[in-house]
């Protein structure tokens, strides 16, 4: 049984430090949900919802004319329709049987985005220290604030913190 610790304990480590982010970035959910409507924070979560919405009816065409943007001419929509709307959409597809709307699915996008940024930042660590040096790398990760954090958090499905992960594993790979 030691030998398998000492080999397999980062693995354990790393899933309670993927807890902990998520959880912490989930702490105000409540916030979010009053009375069976959903609110976001910001104006870009908003959009986000138009183009997902527009995908989750249409997939996989994205919403050619935004009328709430440039209100009140509207605008081509030329910058939705990014992979993080396509993303949520299926994220939608996937867990609106178990969470309800899209709305909800959309309340905690931006939070798994954030907690799995813990993976590639260990294995980016891992190639250049340990095991243990890349577990605190990952644990200093979970507890810093700022913007990450902030953008990270329950109630804003942008995609700010889905472009950390993408650029995390890029740098990866």
């Amino acid at each position: 049984p030691l030998d398998i610790l000492e080999r397999w304990y980062h693995v354990p480590v790393l899933l309670a430090v993927l807890a902990f982010m998520l959880w912490s970035r989930l702490q105000s959910y409540g916030n979010f949900v009053v009375d069976d409507a959903v609110y976001f924070r910001g104006n870009d979560a908003w959009y986000h919802l138009r183009e997902t919405s527009y995908l989750l009816a249409n997939w996989p065409n994205t919403l050619p004319f935004d009328p709430w943007t440039g209100f009140p001419f509207g605008r081509s929509a030329g910058q939705f329709g990014t992979l993080w709307d396509h993303i949520m959409a299926v994220g939608i597809w996937i867990a609106r049987p178990l969470m309800g709307g899209a709305e909800e699915v959309m309340l905690i996008m931006a939070p798994l985005a954030g907690a799995f940024v813990a993976i590639p930042t260990y294995f980016i660590a891992r190639r250049f220290v340990d095991r243990f040096a890349a577990l605190a790398a990952v644990v200093v990760l979970a507890l810093l604030p700022g913007t990450f954090f902030s953008y990270s958090l329950v109630g804003f499905p942008d995609h700010s913190a889905a472009e950390v992960l993408f650029q995390s594993l890029a740098v990866l790979a």
